[in-house]
């Protein structure tokens, strides 16, 4: 229960009486706390706003804590404030760690409060969970978060992962963060000719199944240019495939 410990919000964090054997609470952030607290408002632009704050915060706790909110499965333990995520079981629920996924306990409906967001937040939770993935310490981290955003195409996604690509060393998983802004960018019909056109030739480059069958789909652009481009970089790829 290490990360529920951590989480547990009361009015005062400067002492706290732990559990034998348990964490205190002073080892997460102790920015956290009130930003914990913001997050069981019905105020949706305080929420919003606390979100953002606790992105900014370095801790391990943080990444899974934003996810579970945005999945809507992020609850709050009345009896003593701790968060859990959560998982629906006729009218009881199954309350797990944030940090380890490890189950808890067991309680009905009526102990709990579900922290509920928009679907502005979600958004605004996705984007933040791109950037932090993306720039995290760990290279098999970044690598993952890169290939998601390649299958995703989130256009929200896109100032985070510009910004990754700027401060990136690493040169496969740069080429991957490159495969991924140009599969945003390559639907992104505001995005301009010249923008999408580079999209096409990066995608051509990088090769493979799957950026052939992003080229497949925008063979029907509405820019005829693009879709001439799409075609030919699809042509390309099939060639290369089948040699």
């Amino acid at each position: 229960m290490k990360s529920v410990l951590k989480l547990l919000c009361v009015a005062c964090f400067c002492f706290v009486v732990a559990a034998p054997g348990a964490p205190a609470l002073a080892e997460t952030d102790p920015a956290l706390t009130p930003l914990l607290d913001q997050l069981d408002s019905r105020d949706f632009k305080a929420k919003g706003r606390a979100v953002s704050a606790i992105a900014e915060i370095d801790d391990p706790l943080v990444v899974p804590l934003l996810r579970t909110l945005g999945e809507g499965d992020l609850y709050r333990r009345k009896s003593d404030g701790a968060f859990f995520k959560a998982e629906r079981d006729g009218r009881s629920y199954h309350l797990f760690d944030l940090e380890s996924d490890e189950k808890v306990e067991t309680l009905s409906g009526s102990a709990l409060d579900r922290i509920i967001v928009n679907n502005s937040m979600r958004g605004q939770i996705d984007a933040l969970i791109g950037s932090l993935t993306l720039r995290a310490s760990d290279p098999e981290v970044r690598l993952s978060a890169a290939r998601s955003l390649f299958d995703e195409r989130d256009p929200a996604a896109l100032p985070a992962l510009e910004a990754a690509i700027e401060a990136e060393e690493d040169a496969d998983i740069l080429a991957v963060m490159q495969a991924a802004q140009a599969a945003i960018q390559l639907r992104n019909v505001e995005a301009g000719t010249a923008t999408r056109l580079a999209a096409v030739q990066t995608l051509v480059d990088r090769g493979g199944r799957d950026s052939m069958v992003l080229l497949i789909g925008a063979q029907d652009d509405a820019d005829t240019q693009v879709a001439a481009a799409a075609q030919i970089g699809a042509d390309d790829i099939q060639a290369k495939l089948d040699l």
